[in-house]
């Protein structure tokens, strides 16, 4: 009995911590909501397909799952009213891997959670080469922009008529915002789908990783996530696989699978 009382004691503690991580940085101006397309294994037209959010406030942003966003909100105001932080009744599941890109001034703060990779780094320079190419969407003209993130070059669609230099997920550094974009395989589409004015709160919670237990979160650098996923040593949940003992057939399925990894980091 005292054990248990412990282990809640120490729950509601770590919890309590957590909560203290969670601060406002930002209020939102406006809201962005983005159809994604992700198709999961190269070389095959399995797609699956999730809303993204994104709130651009005047010194930041965040871009994150839908469904992660609304969960977040939940545990956020039911914290500030006093229920309780274990009730996950109205929690929602995401179809997709779950992410969260917070752009603060010149740094990005990337955080997946399928597969497990949390990093800080600059601002990506794309290099974009604008192009002559126009579209409408939603209403606004955009122009055509092509860049590189990563291996992946990608395919942009901006509005100076919304002259914020943002976009979803990581992608920025345009004279207007995104409104579509897509990697030259069709593996990652991002769609606008709506925009709006808001006043959501953008927060920044990334003291929660700390309480992780180690090995159940990868946070390491970017290029050294790579490494691994390439080399078949992490599965697609993250967890860091011990290949140099395995039997040459177990190491060459492993490989095989990383070789089919479709993340849109790689």
């Amino acid at each position: 009995m005292k054990k248990k009382l412990l282990i809640i004691v120490l729950l509601v503690f770590q919890y309590s911590e957590i909560l203290s991580q969670i601060i406002t940085i930002d209020t939102a101006k406006f809201f962005i909501e983005y159809d994604y397309s992700y198709r999961i294994k190269k070389g095959f037209d399995q797609y699956v397909n999730e809303l993204i959010s994104l709130y651009i406030g005047n010194n930041s942003s965040i871009s994150q799952t839908s469904n992660a966003f609304k969960s977040n909100k939940i545990l956020r105001e039911a914290s500030k009213n006093g229920l309780n932080l274990f009730n996950t009744k109205g929690r929602t599941m995401s179809k997709v891997h779950v992410y969260t890109v917070h752009k603060i001034h010149d740094s990005l703060f990337v955080d997946h959670t399928l597969p497990k990779i949390k990093f800080k780094t600059p601002s990506y320079n794309f290099e974009w080469e604008i192009k002559k190419d126009k579209k409408i969407i939603l209403g606004y003209e955009c122009v055509k922009a092509e860049g590189q993130y990563g291996n992946r070059k990608f395919i942009a669609w901006f509005s100076i008529e919304i002259p914020i230099s943002d976009g979803p997920y990581v992608f920025n550094g345009l004279p207007g915002l995104i409104l579509e974009i897509y990697d030259e395989n069709n593996d990652h589409i991002f769609t606008a789908k709506r925009k709006e004015i808001s006043n959501e709160e953008i927060v920044q919670s990334f003291g929660y990783f700390k309480y992780r237990k180690p090995g159940k979160w990868i946070q390491k650098e970017k290029e050294k996530y790579k490494n691994l996923i390439n080399t078949g040593r992490i599965s697609y949940f993250g967890h860091i696989q011990n290949i140099d003992n395995d039997s040459p057939e177990r190491r060459e399925e492993l490989l095989i699978r990383a070789s089919l990894t479709n993340s849109i980091e790689l």
